[in-house]
């Protein structure tokens, strides 16, 4: 299953209401299990962003589809990487 780095900032909206964010994590976590994926981890940052995660999705248009989900709500804005395994990695420089 493809992985994707995702990379976080939370919009003024977000940040006034970031008492709330652990629910919304949550939420997020379970959205991505029904579309059959996995949030392999979360983590809050120091720099320019504010926090990055790692997530096991079945395609990039299952990805496409939770992100503009998520950014709908208003909360925060998304830069992804897809991330390969070292696996892949040497497939790609012919290991």
């Amino acid at each position: 299953m493809p992985r994707y780095l995702i990379l976080i900032n939370y919009t003024e909206k977000g940040i006034a209401s970031m008492d709330e964010s652990p629910d919304r994590i949550k939420a997020v976590a379970s959205a991505i299990e029904e579309a059959g994926g996995k949030l392999e981890s979360f983590h809050l940052t120091l720099g320019q962003y504010d926090a990055a995660s790692m997530v096991d999705m079945p395609d990039d248009v299952s990805l496409a589809k939770l992100l503009v989900s998520t950014a709908a709500h208003g909360y925060v804005r998304t830069s992804t990487l897809r991330a390969f395994s070292d696996e892949e990695f040497e497939e790609i420089v012919g290991g």
